[in-house]
């Protein structure tokens, strides 16, 4: 560390120079437009017509100057004077033939002389472009080279990815379906609706020679006789793959038009069997500069089809079943029993084979948008207008589907969302030389949403599903705002305050806006900031900026796994989408107010250390009153928090054509409610209803809320007569995702057009709850109970009722006592959720790639070529054999921390090519 600082203090304070030179060619001709920059910089000048450059340079760096068709050259600037090292002089790059043709000073056949005059230099690197010759009507010859014709961009992309599952459950394979009866541990087959693996050995039974509908092989039966065969329920998961491939053309007019077109195509196949989607983009633009006006046109379409969504959790009751299936039946071997009805191992669980196949849960988006602009610019002024219409397109269908496990009443919908968006803006600048700038922006827009949803029950038989139901209804809400805001701004910079060449810039803004679903007032906010470079030290910055806003909620809350909410994990099998959440009529502005302050160091080290804080009133929550969810502005909130960040380049070696660049992020947040209306002591927002993060004043965000263990005023677990912890009452907090800190590294080295990048995160810290392990032991599958059942004698540490320490021994499984009565099974499917909150902590190499990035000559052109393979998620280092904080449950966002059945984490290798003509 103190080399650093005084690395810092140094190159702080090192001397800076004007440096100027004249770039020519081997003829002495002037090169203008060439690139000169200050070697692993962004600080970056051009040649003028003439050849002349300036550029302020602190002594011991290099300029790297270049031109298209000429060697990059270097020059050192080793004092104070600006006195280089090597030539100033750039190399043009000569073909051999060209070379040898201006040696020849011999020739016999002497060229006649011009019948015209050019207005052109004809020296030989410019006449390397030249592609043709036309004489104009004033008898002069003009030399027509590649930049004045229409030039066409071709780039091809095409990716292909490959998911393979890991961290995966382990099960165990040595117990058969059954519990105890009688005193005696015994198998019970399918026909029994057995839904517990607590049966005997697997050792102890055999395949008989008596063909089942659900065992077509042989019946399991008690006794001696051939192997039983065990199916590991990790095989149900099988790699997912990805195809990507996109077209990228560029037509740049000779005319002055530029014209873009990108369409990209992706296809794939999810990780569980029958998981398909697809999508479609497309955009197409146009530009045309004029002298005062750039004008613009983008056309996008975009289609997204999912074959097998979530829309009804059927990913997780999938993984579930499957998870839960005795070792010994082999769900593949068929879903469909002679009388029609699902061939599972039990009616009261599912085939997840029979879910997957025969589910109508399905999303199709299509989003069309278009844009129109006009920039306008005049000396000190620019204005530029945009108009934007925009509309969607999202279907979404699906339900739990006829014969599934303990749905009563199978369920169909048809949930139809129409979307239109017609926004003008625009934005007026003033800027007086970069010292004083001024702006206006207006922004009109006008939303609507048409929302129609077709829901059906009671089926009589599969082949009703879904065209026929008994009973259905229809949800149908048109929704439509008109919204016109303006933002006036301004900002000056100050210079030389405290030393020379020190600049203060200050910005400062008000919003004012009117909405036809805000009928108080008008609302709006205020904003400002500053940022002092070079404050002190050289290349050191000094920022920091505050604001205050208001802002309407959206029209809709897409987000329905707040519907989960509505369930007990009991109730898992039965969970669906049925309800919705719509914007208030007449809405409350959520508030917030967010002040940052900022330190920056730019080199020889990019450093930048961010302290900021946030608050936000009446911010909406899905509000359960009675069974039905409401969208309502009810929570206050606050987050503090810091964020640092560091880069570096090595200085090159091997010649140039090796180096390195590091880079490194770091955030630490705190965050807590303040305040929640309505009385409300919480406000469950993700999970289930009897394990779910909440809002709870005075805790942070999104704290998980499940059952406990019942303690005394000491914090002892109260064990019950038996033997066993008791269950407190009531539910309480148990875990708080929010990591101490979060850390990412990332290195990349470039080895001439190959590079090499690693990626590493950290998270420190937080809880996760594994409710998917707690329900594995409750139904006997588990590697747990395998291990522990047999034990006995086992002394719960806590008190009793009475308050005396307990010494009551107990069997974790007692065949004398019935299953509902073993270590597990009696807390219920969810167990105790206290047990199952597990520590978030984890180290990951998240990214390894190999790439190419360089061009291969074709004859006398070339191509680009960027080619790249990659592994993400390399390896993990956790807390938790399976579980994962990154994670979510149905892959929403608002459910991090939560794992109930979620799809296993994948290992994906993937390879990239582009090629760009």
């Amino acid at each position: 560390m103190r080399y650093l600082l005084l690395l810092f203090f140094f190159s702080g304070y090192s001397q800076m120079v004007n440096y100027s030179g004249v770039l020519t060619d081997n003829a002495g001709l002037p090169i203008p437009g060439a690139s000169i920059c200050i070697r692993n910089t962004t600080t970056c000048t051009q040649s003028d017509i003439d050849g002349n450059y300036s550029i302020k340079v602190r002594v011991g760096q290099e300029l790297e100057i270049s031109y298209i068709g000429m060697q990059t050259q270097y020059i050192k600037i080793t004092n104070a004077n600006g006195t280089p090292e090597g030539s100033q002089r750039v190399q043009p790059i000569m073909s051999s033939d060209f070379a040898n043709s201006l040696k020849q000073q011999n020739d016999t056949l002497q060229p006649t002389g011009p019948s015209g005059t050019t207005t052109n230099y004809a020296y030989p690197n410019y006449m390397q472009n030249v592609i043709r010759i036309k004489k104009d009507k004033g008898n002069v010859y003009n030399f027509i080279n590649n930049y004045n014709q229409s030039r066409l961009y071709i780039d091809l992309y095409t990716e292909f990815l490959a998911g393979v599952p890991m961290r995966e459950r382990s099960f165990q394979n040595r117990f058969a379906q059954g519990r105890s009866v009688n005193g005696a541990v015994t198998y019970q087959g399918p026909e029994t609706n057995e839904p517990f693996s607590w049966g005997p050995q697997l050792s102890t039974l055999h395949i008989s020679d008596n063909a089942t509908p659900w065992y077509s092989g042989g019946d399991i039966t008690v006794g001696t006789g051939s192997r039983i065969p065990v199916f590991g329920a990790n095989r149900f998961f099988q790699t997912s793959t990805e195809n990507k491939s996109a077209l990228t053309a560029r037509l740049k007019l000779a005319t002055g038009g530029d014209l873009k077109l990108n369409l990209t195509y992706r296809s794939a196949a999810g990780n569980l069997p029958e998981v398909k989607n697809n999508d479609l983009a497309t955009t197409l633009s146009y530009d045309r500069t004029y002298k005062k006006h750039t004008l613009n046109g983008t056309f996008n379409f975009n289609r997204f089809e999912d074959k097998l969504s979530n829309a009804n959790f059927i990913h997780n009751k999938a993984v579930f079943a499957n998870a839960v299936t005795p070792a010994h039946f082999d769900n593949n071997a068929g879903t469909l029993l002679p009388d029609g009805t699902p061939r599972n191992f039990s009616h009261q669980e599912n085939n997840p084979y029979y879910l997957l196949r025969n589910t109508r849960d399905a999303a199709k988006n299509t989003a069309l948008s278009l844009s129109f602009s006009d920039v306008y610019r005049r000396s000190n002024v620019t204005n530029t207008a945009k108009l934007l219409p925009q509309y969607s397109d999202m279907r979404l269908t699906g339900g739990n589907i006829p014969f599934a496990a303990q749905v009563a009443i199978p369920d169909y919908t048809d949930r139809r969302e129409k979307y239109s968006l017609l926004t003008f803006e625009n934005d007026f600048v003033y800027d007086n030389l970069g010292n004083t700038q001024l702006g206006a922006r207006l922004n009109v827009q006008h939303r609507q949403r048409d929302f129609r949803r077709q829901y059906g029950e009671g089926f009589s038989s599969a082949a009703d599903y879904p065209a026929m139901p008994d009973v259905q209804y229809t949800l149908a809400k048109t929704q439509d705002r008109t919204e016109a805001g303006l933002n006036l701004n301004a900002s000056h910079k100050f210079w030389d305050i405290l030393d020379y060449d020190d600049g203060l810039e200050i910005k400062g803004g008000a919003d004012i806006a009117f909405s036809s679903t805000y009928t108080a007032a008008a609302y709006g906010g205020v904003s400002g900031s500053f940022r002092w470079n070079r404050f002190l030290i050289r290349n050191f910055s000094l920022y920091g900026n505050a604001t205050a806003r208001q802002y309407e909620p959206g029209l809709q809350n897409n987000n329905l796994y707040f519907n989960s909410l509505a369930y007990n994990l009991a109730e898992f099998k039965q969970m669906r989408n049925h309800q919705e959440l719509f914007a208030p009529d007449v809405t409350t502005t959520t508030r917030e107010k967010a002040y940052t302050v900022g330190l920056s160091y730019d080199r020889p080290i990019a450093l930048n250390f961010e302290l900021y804080q946030r608050k936000v009133a009446d911010m909406y929550a899905p509000v359960n009153t009675g069974g039905t969810f409401s969208w309502l502005p009810a929570v206050n909130y606050e987050q503090k928090g810091l964020e640092f960040s560091a880069s570096f380049d090595h200085p090159r070696y091997t010649h140039d054509k090796l180096n390195f660049t590091h880079d490194l992020n770091f955030t630490m947040y705190k965050n807590k409610v303040t305040g929640l209306s309505r009385n409300l002591d919480r406000i469950p927002f993700a999970g289930f209803a009897d394990v779910n993060k909440n809002y709870i004043e005075g805790q942070p965000v999104g704290v998980i809320v499940g059952s406990v263990y019942q303690r005394d005023a000491y914090g002892n677990k109260v064990i019950g007569d038996d033997g066993f912890p008791l269950v407190a009452a009531s539910p309480a907090v148990i875990g708080d995702p929010n990591p101490d800190f979060v850390l990412g590294f990332g290195t990349k080295a470039n080895y001439k057009s190959f590079y090499v990048r690693l990626g590493f995160d950290w998270s420190q810290g937080g809880d996760l709850w594994n409710g998917t392990s707690q329900t594995l032991d409750y139904y006997g599958v588990s590697q747990t109970t395998a291990q522990q059942r047999d034990i006995t004698g086992f002394v719960f540490k806590g008190v009793t009722q009475t308050g005396q320490p307990n010494t009551q021994p107990v069997s974790f499984y007692d065949p004398s006592l019935p299953v509902a009565q073993n270590r597990w099974v009696r807390y219920g499917v969810g167990g105790v959720a206290e047990d199952a909150i597990e520590d978030a902590t984890f180290f990951r190499l998240h990214n390894v790639t190999i790439g190419y990035n360089g061009r291969v000559k074709n004859g006398k052109s070339s191509i680009g070529l960027v080619v790249s393979a990659f592994v993400n998620n390399v390896f993990i280092l956790s807390k938790s054999d399976t579980a994962f904080a990154n994670n979510a449950l149905f892959n929403s966002a608002d459910t991090s921390g939560l794992d109930y059945f979620n799809s296993p984490l994948q290992r994906v290798y993937g390879l990239s090519v582009a090629v760009k003509f």
